[in-house]
């Protein structure tokens, strides 16, 4: 049961980040054509910074549900 709920959160976690990249990546692309090159380095860097908070949480609520 909680192998399932893993591969659930994992599953939504994927569509989070990819629904949120995808289009994100799109408008930096556009950006970095228009010469807004650093504005766009900032929110990719911002974009990481998310994306590891957000993957180093879903771990560490694994590993809480796991010990319980």
């Amino acid at each position: 049961m909680s192998n399932d709920s893993n591969s659930r959160k994992q599953l939504q976690l994927v569509t989070v980040i990819t629904g949120v990249m995808v289009p994100i990546i799109i408008a930096l692309a556009i950006m970095e054509l228009y010469y807004v090159l650093g504005v766009a380095i900032v929110i990719e860097l911002a974009l990481i910074v998310w994306t590891v908070a957000l993957v180093k949480l879903n771990n560490k609520q694994d590993h809480s549900t796991t010990k319980q």
